[in-house]
């Protein structure tokens, strides 16, 4: 990302490729992208249906791989984005949520 990152630039996650991350990497990930400057985010990402953000702010495990149910809304603020979209939706996969967030630094 160091090397070869640059300013406008449009980053798109869907379906699954952030829930990987230990959240550390996963904030400083989005403090590098917000660096770049003019950057927009749209985030499409799996969350555990238990997830609540408002009184679990840390990241959780959840799932069978295991994967981590991150608080996408308070890393990306924490990064120093500013969200511009964020919804919830069930998921069909046995009551899990799926997460649509747009960001812009």
């Amino acid at each position: 990302m160091k090397s070869n990152g640059k300013s406008n630039t449009i980053f798109v996650s869907s379906r699954g490729v952030l829930e990987y991350f230990l959240e550390k990497d996963l904030q400083d990930f989005l403090i590098e992208i917000n660096q770049l400057g003019n950057a927009f985010f749209v985030a499409i990402e799996p969350n555990s249906s238990d997830h609540d953000f408002n009184t679990h702010k840390q990241t959780m495990l959840y799932g069978n791989e295991p994967s981590f149910s991150h608080n996408y809304p308070l890393l990306f603020k924490n990064a120093g984005f500013k969200i511009w979209h964020f919804s919830q939706q069930p998921w069909f996969n046995g009551g899990n949520m799926q997460t649509f967030l747009g960001a812009k630094s």
